[in-house]
């Protein structure tokens, strides 16, 4: 935060037989302001894969809050993801359903998993990444599903 700039207006009142003075002092308080937008994304899957909070996979993973998003940021959120199947599998990451949809203009979804198979029962942890934009504009709240889909 910028400290504040203070304004020392003097003027003078005559009051009986002596001058008194009155400071008129105006403060203004600069602050560096960032677009932000606070966000989530809710997780969806296909059959057989689970998405969990912990690597334990007692607590599934249903939306990812971003918290606040500035341009230029890169957030991520730590996910673990089970294969519940019984055939090995790859997956898949989407997106789906922005509002308002030109979110999507200005943020990806990235993650660290890189198409390794992922055999029954394995647990992967995989590593989102909400990337924003430069040219970010001001487009307030916003939410999209992210879509994890399997094959194999």
């Amino acid at each position: 935060m910028d400290t504040p700039e203070i304004e020392n207006k003097n003027s003078t009142r005559l009051g009986g037989n002596c001058d008194s003075h009155i400071f008129n002092i105006t403060i203004r308080l600069r602050f560096n302001i960032e677009t932000k937008h606070h966000q989530f994304g809710r997780v969806t899957t296909s059959v057989n894969i689970g998405v969990y909070k912990n690597s334990l996979c007692t607590q599934n993973l249903t939306s990812i809050s971003w918290g606040f998003v500035s341009p230029r940021d890169n957030i991520t959120a730590t996910a673990y993801i089970r294969n519940l199947g019984n055939q090995d599998v790859t997956l898949n990451l989407g997106t789906a359903n922005w509002n308002p949809a030109q979110a999507s203009q200005y943020l990806t979804l990235t993650w660290n998993y890189q198409n390794q198979v992922i055999k029954p029962n394995e647990i992967r942890s995989i590593i989102f990444t909400l990337s924003a934009s430069k040219d970010m504009i001001d487009i307030g709240q916003f939410s999209f599903d992210i879509v994890i889909t399997s094959s194999g």
